[in-house]
């Protein structure tokens, strides 16, 4: 070979020391990269392997030898071969095809010339034009693919740059730096990058004066915001986890496996949870949906409350209980909803695993945050009071309604939100629906077919009663010698007296507040049903949202008392008023007057304040000699003279203080000042 660009199959062979079929098996099987050119010695076309591709065994076989390329193009002068190699093996593969472009180019306009007896200028002008309108010959498509444009100079140029380098002449040289600014040194990448970090949306203008600040002289702009595009581009998760760690994870965090692998049958494993609803319901507030899906059929369960509270979790879990049957697995959420007592209490009677799940990771139960989106995107946005998926949607919508109300007219259709039983209904509905229509998640099939083909049938459970009594409030109370004591209110029951002092687990029956069902927190053995008579028929719901009425009841008056009362003298003012008003004077027998050095000291010290009061430069002290009778006049503090109370200056102070109140600042409603309408001295 003249030039270590690339070999023959026959020419490896030889360096090798094996037969050519062997190498071109070899050379199959270990993808040696390679192109064709026409077979010169007959038909076909012959295939020259990339030496940058090669094995390096063999690459250091070549270059022992110093196999040179035999071929008609000009011949490089000989050279350092491991210098070619090092430049050829760097070389991506869109600049090593450009190379072997130019190189066939170099051979073509070579015979060109040698074809046509003319001299190197005009052959190459002739060749340069012919390539410009891709009919010059001896070239393949390939060429024109690779070498867009061809002058007379270029041709001049790439063939004193093979002259001299071979086929590592022939590279592109632009584009060595691509990615690397190199103007931005190391430790300024960092900093701009921490800076990205500490502002997301810092303008380059503001970025440039605090490199300039930190290191002196700054890049030009467009370095600076090249920099940044480049690094944004070639690590879009590093930018997304700086600028919103959520979307990082919704979008890059790796969720290799399968989430549902465990569920091989139908009810292996169930995932809940909750989430507000999109819907604003009738009463103006946005209920709790709480969900439960089946990973194996996809078979979906909702339930609306208020509050997302261990007793709407129940309420699901009865409904997909009774449907489905006992599922040997749950995936729950972290919340104290989903891990309080009474759930635990539940999946403990039923032996449901609930396997614990790391904190902030929906990740872990894909299956149901998947349906709620669903759940909301199919239905929720076609329902009157829709509040939208995220802050944006409301956005949105709260301005559609804003432009909505100053173009509508009197008369037309208002929608009017549902109450949350109307939005139970037609979940339901839409539930039947979905069930029935094919999945994407099954292979095509719908939640009914997934649940019908599954090789394994759940527990049934037939006694809606017994499962009542399971999915009750769970609370442990210890019985006292007057009975079970629950929120103030005493059950009572026979069988009790021989259970006194003993720990029991209570589970109160939602239909009747009054009657709660006794187990032994030990054993979970049943014991007996205790009464409340009073409570009797009471719906346990029912009981419970009377209780908090009537606390806001309590509450609000109380407030109220508080607003309507009027100002007037605190206890302590009115203690101490008392006391100067009874005081009397008190002449005590003394011996002498008192004498000692500090004391001589402490007149001196008296005597010095007394004269720079007489100057006018400190406070003037008032002075009750023993014998002066008391009167209101004398009292220094203004505020503890009932002389000066007055009902309606009072009255005006408290509306000032409520008005205050309303506005959100703060106004204290202290006691007026005497003035000389009021008769007190000023």
């Amino acid at each position: 070979m003249t030039n270590l660009d690339s070999v023959t199959c026959s020419q490896l062979a030889q360096v090798i020391g094996q037969h050519r079929s062997t190498v071109l098996r070899r050379a199959q099987k270990e993808g040696w990269a390679f192109h064709e050119i026409a077979n010169r010695q007959g038909g076909g076309h012959q295939k020259l392997y990339h030496f940058n591709s090669l094995p390096m065994s063999i690459q250091r076989a070549i270059i022992e030898k110093e196999l040179n390329a035999q071929d008609n193009g000009p011949a490089p002068p000989p050279e350092s071969v491991l210098t070619q190699s090092s430049e050829l093996a760097a070389a991506p593969g869109w600049n090593m095809d450009r190379a072997y472009a130019r190189r066939a180019i170099l051979e073509a306009s070579e015979k060109y010339c040698t074809d046509n007896g003319l001299s190197k200028t005009q052959a190459d002008t002739e060749f340069s034009d012919l390539f410009a309108k891709k009919t010059a010959p001896g070239l393949e498509p390939w060429v024109y693919m690779a070498e867009k444009s061809l002058s007379q100079r270029k041709l001049q140029r790439l063939r004193a740059a093979y002259s001299e380098d071979g086929l590592a002449g022939l590279l592109t040289k632009h584009g060595k730096t691509k990615g690397r600014i190199t103007a931005i040194p190391p430790d300024m990448r960092l900093f701009i990058i921490g800076k990205f970090k500490e502002k997301p949306s810092i303008r380059i203008a503001h970025l440039t004066k605090l490199i300039e600040t930190k290191f002196g002289k700054p890049p030009a702009r467009e370095t600076i915001k090249k920099f940044l595009h480049d690094w944004m581009e070639e690590d879009p998760g590093m930018v997304a986890m700086l600028k919103d760690p959520r979307k990082w994870k919704n979008n890059y965090m790796p969720a290799f496996g399968d989430a549902g692998i465990e569920a091989t049958y139908f009810c292996a494993v169930w995932e809940m949870d909750s989430t507000p609803a999109d819907v604003i319901t009738a009463d103006g507030k946005r209920c709790a949906c709480v969900g439960a899906i089946d990973v194996y059929s996809r078979r979906a369960k909702l339930f609306f409350a208020p509050t997302s509270k261990s007793t709407a979790i129940a309420a699901c879990m009865r409904k997909a209980l009774l449907a489905w049957g006992v599922p040997t697995t749950i995936r729950m959420d972290n919340g104290a909803d989903y891990q309080s007592d009474h759930v635990e209490a539940i999946c403990r009677g039923l032996r449901i695993r609930t396997p614990e799940l790391p904190k902030y990771t929906p990740e872990k139960k894909p299956f149901i945050e998947r349906f709620f989106g669903t759940f909301s995107k199919n239905l929720e946005e076609l329902l009157p009071g829709y509040c939208g998926h995220s802050v944006s949607d409301r956005q949105e919508i709260r301005e559609r309604a804003t432009w909505a109300a100053k173009i509508m007219k009197p008369g037309d259709p208002v929608e009017v939100p549902y109450t949350m039983e109307q939005l139970q209904a037609v979940t339901e509905q839409w539930l039947t629906l979905y069930e029935s229509q094919p999945h994407r998640g099954l292979g095509g099939k719908t939640p009914m077919e997934a649940m019908k083909e599954s090789p394994l049938s759940p527990q049934q459970f037939s006694d809606e009663r017994a499962l009542d009594v399971l999915l009750a409030p769970v609370a442990r109370r210890k019985v006292g010698k007057k009975g079970i004591s629950i929120d103030n209110e005493i059950y009572v029951s026979p069988e009790l007296a021989a259970y006194v002092g003993w720990r029991v687990e209570v589970r109160r029956d939602m239909q009747d507040v009054g009657l709660i069902y006794v187990f032994s927190a030990r054993t979970m053995e049943f014991l007996c049903t205790a009464r409340n008579e009073p409570l009797t028929g009471l719906q346990l719901e029912e009981y419970i949202k009377a209780k908090k009425s009537l606390k806001k009841e309590i509450e609000r008056r109380v407030k109220v008392l508080e607003e309507v009362m009027p100002a007037s003298p605190t206890a302590v003012q009115v203690l101490l008023a008392d006391a100067v008003a009874n005081a009397e004077p008190v002449s005590s027998p003394y011996r002498d007057e008192a004498n000692s050095q500090e004391i001589e000291e402490a007149r001196k010290a008296a005597a010095a304040a007394s004269e720079e009061n007489q100057d006018g430069q400190g406070p003037p002290l008032t002075v009750v000699s023993p014998g002066t009778k008391f009167t209101w006049a004398n009292v220094t503090d203004k505020r503890l003279r009932p002389d000066l109370y007055d009902e309606q200056y009072y009255e005006e102070k408290f509306k000032e203080a409520t008005k205050s109140k309303q506005n959100g600042t703060q106004n204290s409603m202290g006691l007026r000042l005497p003035t000389q309408a009021h008769g007190g001295e000023s």
